[in-house]
């Protein structure tokens, strides 16, 4: 077997299907070969409906402190003081709403330890965001929609066991319990009959947004958060809603359960942050935190499990995106790794082109469960390709370990290329 270096891969689009082009570079070849995995689509869906954020907590049940550890999509690793913040306990934690549909999970659920101040802090890499929520390297502007979903629960609900989401600046020292909650934030302050709050913060002087819920914040529950931001002045308002429906955006109704509006600062400058992370302070209880997601739509922010398939496999391997996308950034389209046999864990093995004493073979993994169709072109010229599938005498579909293996014709001296073409159902 050659030894290939693989260039990073590259986007176009050509009939319709989202094309990655990987150029290898055996050290020497009879032909000049160029793999491409392309992923057949019927249309690519819209950025806006996967997260930019989310932490599954899909650590390593036992472990003691989330410092250093980093997220699944859009974060820093996290930064925690003190040190013996919390443990990875499992299993996660789950929801399943009204209408019997569940949120796609996956991985553990984060604990709180008993200490007297606690506090932890993840920055958001908001290059994943478009320019249409950002401003000046942060999130937040005048026109922006930004959503938010987590599970949450308080264990203890006396008086100041506190536990707080909170969305703030770094720039600004993460606003925390010295002046109070950060920018916005959703969580249980000293209420001692213990339900959930929002906050928001008036840096123009006024005192702080507070409002109060009736859900009781000792049982898990399911948060979602829109803040937007008037065009004209400035204003934030973050509205929240408690277990909602997870299908149906229609359904939440014209305002959240619960909704704080934060007025512009004196200068007429928006509130702007570029942080989210959990707050704990003070009495001896475990607070639990789990499957944290921001995004630029509803949809984004409660992705529904699916019961198998694509759908199934990328609830748990892909964040829930689509198969066009590229959820661990190794160059395979989520729809051709699911169909390699790929998972979060263990991503799929690339093809591999092998010397087979005078014919070349493509030797491709594949898992024979994988609910999707798949073919393979051959070109000379990148413009007219010929098919190739099961059943062809080019094609071998192998066990022990499952593959697929295409033989290029022989002879010829220009230039060949070939391509994995999977449609997921």
């Amino acid at each position: 077997m050659r030894t290939m270096q693989t260039a990073i891969p590259h986007l176009k689009f050509r009939g319709g299907s989202l094309l990655r082009v990987v150029p290898l570079f055996p050290s020497s070849l009879p032909v000049a070969a160029t793999v491409s995995l392309a992923l057949g689509v019927a249309a690519v869906p819209a950025p806006a409906q996967t997260a930019l954020v989310y932490e599954s907590m899909n650590y390593t049940a036992g472990a003691g402190v989330l410092h250093g550890m980093i997220p699944d999509l859009g974060l820093s690793a996290w930064s925690v003081s003190p040190t013996g913040a919390g443990e990875i306990i499992a299993p996660g934690m789950s929801y399943t709403d009204a209408n019997g549909d569940t949120l796609a999970v996956q991985g553990n659920r984060f604990e709180t330890r008993p200490l007297f101040n606690d506090f932890a802090r993840a920055a958001i890499d908001i290059t994943n965001w478009s320019a249409a929520n950002k401003d000046g390297g942060k999130l937040n502007k005048k026109g922006a929609v930004i959503w938010f979903s987590v599970l949450m629960s308080v264990q203890n609900t006396i008086n100041y066991n506190k536990f707080w989401l909170e969305f703030t600046d770094s720039a600004n020292g993460y606003a925390g319990y010295a002046g109070g909650p950060g920018y916005f934030a959703v969580g249980r302050d000293t209420v001692a009959d213990g339900y959930w709050e929002i906050r928001g913060d008036n840096d123009d002087g006024d005192a702080d947004a507070i409002a109060t819920s009736t859900v009781k914040a000792g049982q898990e529950t399911f948060i979602l958060g829109r803040i937007t931001t008037d065009g004209t002045s400035g204003d934030s308002t973050m509205e929240v809603w408690f277990n909602p429906l997870l299908d149906d955006e229609a359904s939440l109704g014209a305002s959240g359960d619960l909704s704080i509006t934060v007025d512009a600062n004196d200068d007429g400058s928006v509130t702007q942050f570029d942080s989210v992370g959990y707050r704990h302070q003070k009495w001896e209880s475990p607070n639990l935190l789990d499957e944290l997601r921001m995004g630029e739509s509803y949809a984004s922010v409660t992705p529904v499990a699916g019961s198998g398939g694509y759908a199934g496999w990328a609830d748990t391997n892909a964040g829930g995106q689509g198969p066009d996308e590229d959820y661990n950034g190794n160059g395979v389209p989520n729809g051709v790794e699911y169909f390699m046999g790929g998972t979060l864990a263990s991503p799929a093995t690339m093809p591999a082109l092998v010397d087979g004493g005078g014919n070349w073979r493509w030797t491709i993994p594949y898992d024979p469960s994988a609910m999707a169709t798949w073919k393979i072109q051959l070109s000379g010229n990148l413009l007219t390709w010929d098919d190739y599938g099961d059943g062809d005498p080019a094609i071998q579909v192998l066990t022990g370990p499952d593959r697929i293996e295409f033989t290029l014709p022989a002879g010829g001296t220009g230039r060949k290329f070939v391509r994995l073409v999977v449609t997921t159902g």
